[in-house]
C-alpha cells in the first residue's frame, strides 16, 4: 500500500482502528472520515498526515467534499475499508 491512498470508515471502533494503524503500517496515506469534528483532534494526533473530517454519509454534499479534499491531498483514493 506504499504511497496509496486507503480510506477507512468506522475508524473509532476497534475493526476500523485496527485497518488504519494496518494501512498506515504498510505506508499508505489516509482518508478518515468521523461523524463528529470532536473525534477529528484525537485522530490526527494518532494518524499523522491523515486525512480526518467529519462527514454525513447521507450527506452527498459532505461526501463530494471529502473526495474532493482527497483527491487534492493524494491524488486519488484506491482502495476503500468499510468494515
Amino acid at each position: 500500500l506504499t504511497n496509496q491512498t486507503v480510506l477507512v470508515t468506522g475508524v473509532t471502533g476497534e475493526v476500523g482502528w485496527g485497518l488504519a494503524h494496518a494501512a498506515r503500517a504498510a505506508g499508505a496515506n489516509l482518508v478518515l472520515p468521523v461523524r463528529s469534528a470532536e473525534q477529528v483532534g484525537a485522530l490526527e494526533s494518532e494518524f499523522s498526515g491523515a486525512l480526518v473530517r467529519p462527514v454525513r454519509f447521507t450527506d452527498e454534499a459532505s461526501l463530494t467534499a471529502l473526495a474532493s479534499e482527497a483527491g487534492g491531498r493524494f491524488g486519488a483514493v484506491h482502495h476503500v475499508f468499510s468494515p
